[in-house]
């Protein structure tokens, strides 16, 4: 599931286009959950009943990718968010929406 959700940021990243809020935040979202799904499968690979069959260095390797995908979601948010001249337009319906649902971990 971990390696779905991070073939699909990709598909998004790639997509991006031109930098512009509403796209640099749909990175940033999917980037977040992204890392919430590897920092689950961290969570997973340590349960008392797991982490004896699971070796370290694959759960070192999951808590880095959580880690990198965690630091690329701020930093989209932070590209959009910096960006932003002014707040959206009256009729910006997709800016709008993009930053009432905006959310990192």
């Amino acid at each position: 599931a971990a390696g779905e959700q991070e073939c699909v940021f990709e598909r998004v990243l790639l997509q991006q286009g031109r930098p512009e809020l509403v796209a640099d935040l749909r990175v940033a979202q999917e980037a977040a959950r992204v890392a919430d799904v590897y920092a689950l499968v961290l969570q997973t690979m340590t349960q008392p009943l797991v982490k004896d069959y699971v070796p370290l260095s694959w759960a070192t390797m999951v808590q880095v990718k959580s880690e990198h995908f965690k630091a690329l979601s701020h930093y989209y948010a932070a590209v959009a968010l910096c960006d932003l001249d002014v707040l959206p337009a009256e009729g910006d319906e997709d800016s709008e929406k993009a930053l009432l649902h905006f959310h990192v971990t």
